[in-house]
C-alpha cells in the first residue's frame, strides 16, 4: 500500500491528472448542480464541510458530463475518492472524472440505469470461476416462485460494483485495493476481477446464506468483512 500522506500525489501521478484549471474554471462557473441539494439525508453521519465539498465535486462532474450526473449511484462511486483527494477540489473533480473514464467507459451507454451489459459479462465471469458459489448465490438471492433471468446480477454483483466494495471492506482494505488498481489502470477488468476473487475469499460465508433468502443476501453485503491481504 502506498503510505497515507503521499496517496493522493501518486495517484494523482499514475492517472496522470492533467490539472486544467482552466476547464476546472469553466465548470466551477455554472454553480451548484439543483441534483445534489439533499445530500446531507443521504451522508448524515458527515460534516457540513464535507458535504459542501462533496456537492461541489459532484456538480462539476454533472456539468462535464450530464449523462453521468444522471446517475443516481454517481455520488456512491465518487465520495471514496473525495475521501483520498479531500485537500484539493481539482483533483478529486480529475481524479472521479478519471475513474469514470478509465473503469467504467461502457456504462455510459445505459445511464442512468446500472449497466447490464457490464453486469451481464461480470456474471458470467463469476459462474465460470466458481459455478458452484454461483448456483448458490442465485437460489440465496431468489423470493420463492418464479424469476426470470440471473438474480445474482442485481442481488449481489450491482451492489459490489456501484459502491466499488466500500461496504464489504476495511477502509485500509479498499485503499489497498485500490492502490493496486490504480497502479495497473491500464487494465481496468482488474476490479471486475477482484470482485469474483472477493466472492470467492468469502465463499466459507456465503455457502451459509440460506435459500430464498434475499434479505440476509442484502443485508450481509452492508457489512463489513475481515479478510487476509497481502
Amino acid at each position: 500500500a502506498f503510505p497515507f500522506e503521499q496517496r493522493p500525489a501518486v495517484w494523482a501521478r499514475l492517472l496522470q491528472l492533467p490539472r486544467d484549471q482552466a476547464a476546472f474554471e469553466r465548470l466551477d462557473a455554472q454553480g451548484a448542480h439543483p441534483g445534489y441539494e439533499d445530500l446531507h439525508h443521504m451522508y448524515s453521519s458527515h460534516s457540513a464541510g464535507t458535504i459542501q465539498r462533496f456537492a461541489h465535486v459532484l456538480s462539476l462532474l454533472a456539468h462535464w458530463s450530464p449523462s453521468w450526473g444522471s446517475a443516481p449511484y454517481l455520488p456512491v462511486l465518487a465520495f471514496p475518492f473525495l475521501k483520498v483527494f479531500k485537500g484539493d477540489p481539482l483533483e478529486a473533480f480529475e481524479g472521479v472524472a478519471s475513474v469514470l473514464l478509465n473503469w467504467f467507459p461502457a456504462w455510459v451507454e445505459e445511464l442512468p440505469n446500472p449497466p447490464m451489459a457490464v453486469l451481464a459479462q461480470l456474471d458470467q465471469l463469476f459462474a465460470c470461476a466458481d459455478p458452484g458459489l454461483h448456483a448458490h448465490l442465485s437460489l440465496a438471492c431468489k423470493a420463492s416462485g418464479p424469476s426470470l433471468g440471473s438474480p445474482v446480477r442485481l442481488a449481489v454483483l450491482w451492489p459490489l460494483l456501484q459502491t466499488l466494495m466500500t461496504e464489504v471492506l476495511r477502509s485500509q482494505h479498499w485503499l489497498q485495493l485500490w492502490d493496486h488498481l490504480v497502479a495497473h489502470w491500464t487494465e481496468p477488468d482488474l476490479l471486475h476481477f477482484s470482485i469474483v476473487a472477493f466472492l470467492i475469499t468469502m465463499r466459507g460465508e456465503l455457502v451459509g446464506l440460506p435459500p430464498h433468502a434475499p434479505r440476509a443476501v442484502e443485508e450481509w453485503l452492508l457489512r463489513r468483512h475481515d479478510l487476509h491481504m497481502p
